[in-house]
């Protein structure tokens, strides 16, 4: 998000001088680097119960 010359992280709302880094996409659209972490988290910990949800899977097949 930009206003004046000042731009803005879409999704939290802190300004370029309230983070370390802002990362501009396509329509003006800003996300910070902590927005950023937030996200990769939440990847990873979905990634991870996917993982979890297959090996529970696997083991209760194999002691059938």
């Amino acid at each position: 998000m930009i206003a004046g010359n000042k731009h803005w992280c879409n999704f939290c709302g802190k300004s370029q001088d309230e983070v370390n880094h802002l990362v501009s996409g396509m329509n003006n659209s800003d996300i910070c680097n902590e927005c950023i972490i937030q996200c990769v988290n939440v990847l990873i910990n979905r990634k991870s119960d996917e993982i979890n949800e297959s090996t529970n899977i696997t083991d209760s097949k194999s002691h059938q």
